[in-house]
This record gives structure tokens, C-alpha cells and sequence, in this order.
């Protein structure tokens, strides 16, 4: 289980990517950031700093990440009640795939 949301970010995004070749592994949860590739910080005129990405990164399957994200193979949106209960319904659910994976 590779668990990731909108605060999977530039390293763990590659990490996701590489764990993801993996025999049998699932990913899971919302979509990472997109924030992967190298950063370039310059200045504009008027002293303006500001910073572009200056490669395409691509997943294993050649779709396109950056400003994207990667997509999970199961998707999972925590509900209010899980929040209000203070659940981990990420692990909740990846507990219950890899027990029923067992069966």
C-alpha cells in the first residue's frame, strides 16, 4: 500500500512513482501535488524573484505529472465523521485491502 494525497509532493511523488512498479502494490488515496521536477528560481525586472519548472516529468505509464499529480489506483476522500472521530481512514482502508488480498 502506498498511501498519497495533495501533500504528496516533488520527492515523494518520485518515490510513489518507483514503489508503484512494484509487484502487487496499490496506491492509494487523492491525487499528489504535481509539484515534481527540477525548480528554477530567477529574478525579473523590478526585482521580482519567481521560479519555473524546466523539465516534463512522466509517470511509468508516460501520462504527464507535473501541475497533475499522480493519480491513485483506488481513490479515497476522508468523510467529515472519520475527521469528527479523529479515524485515519487511509489506514483504515489499506488494512482492510490488505486483509481482504489475504483471503
Amino acid at each position: 500500500m502506498i498511501l498519497i494525497n495533495e501533500h504528496t509532493i516533488s520527492s515523494g511523488e518520485f518515490t510513489t512513482m518507483s514503489l508503484r512498479n512494484t509487484e502487487n502494490s496499490i496506491v492509494l488515496g487523492r491525487p499528489s501535488a504535481g509539484t515534481d521536477g527540477d525548480m528554477r528560481i530567477f529574478m525579473l525586472p523590478g526585482k521580482i524573484k519567481t521560479a519555473i519548472t524546466g523539465i516534463g516529468i512522466f509517470d511509468p505509464e508516460k501520462k504527464p505529472t507535473q501541475r497533475i499529480g499522480l493519480q491513485p489506483h483506488i481513490r479515497l476522500d476522508p468523510t467529515i465523521e472519520g475527521l469528527m472521530e479523529g479515524r485515519d481512514e487511509y489506514i483504515e482502508k489499506a488494512v482492510e485491502l490488505i486483509n481482504d488480498d489475504g483471503d
